[in-house]
This record gives structure tokens, C-alpha cells and sequence, in this order.
């Protein structure tokens, strides 16, 4: 498997429920896990070019795009996927 940097925007309506009440996505990122790969880490980056940010091992670049829907909820938007290059 390869490692992925997955990062999007929420959508609208997200940053409208997140001012009034945040809800960590652990759990069910967690627990999806074994379905697509494992987690490596989890970021929230209010306030730049995007909200989230998702690094993670998968098969491929679609599985994580889902993990990324997963994480925000379904609330996510220009979501864009890197693989990064293996070492040699």
C-alpha cells in the first residue's frame, strides 16, 4: 500500500455546524479503518487554503477520497489527493 495526503474544504453548511458544535471524527475514521487502510493522522486547518487534511496508507487514491468523506461527514468539498513517492 502507498501513502496519501487527502485535503478538501468543508462544505457551507459544515463550518456552520462546526461553529455551533464540533464533532470528532476519530471513531469513525478509526473504525472504518480496516475496510481501506490505516490512518496516519488527522488535521483540521481552519482558516488556509483548505479545512482538512488526511494522511493515511491505502491501496489507492479513491479509497482515501472516501476516508476523507468518512472524517468530515460527508461535508467535504474540493478534495484533492497526493500520493507521495516511495523511498528508495
Amino acid at each position: 500500500m502507498r501513502t496519501f495526503i487527502g485535503y478538501g474544504r468543508f462544505t457551507r453548511e459544515a463550518m456552520r455546524g462546526l461553529l455551533h458544535m464540533f464533532e470528532d471524527r476519530t471513531e469513525p475514521v478509526s473504525s472504518s479503518s480496516s475496510l481501506w487502510g490505516r490512518p496516519i493522522s488527522w488535521h483540521m486547518t481552519p482558516g488556509c487554503e483548505f479545512d482538512w487534511m488526511l494522511l493515511a496508507v491505502a491501496p489507492n487514491e479513491g479509497v482515501v477520497a472516501t476516508a476523507g468523506l468518512v472524517a468530515t461527514g460527508g461535508r467535504a468539498q474540493d478534495t484533492k489527493i497526493a500520493r507521495i513517492p516511495k523511498r528508495n
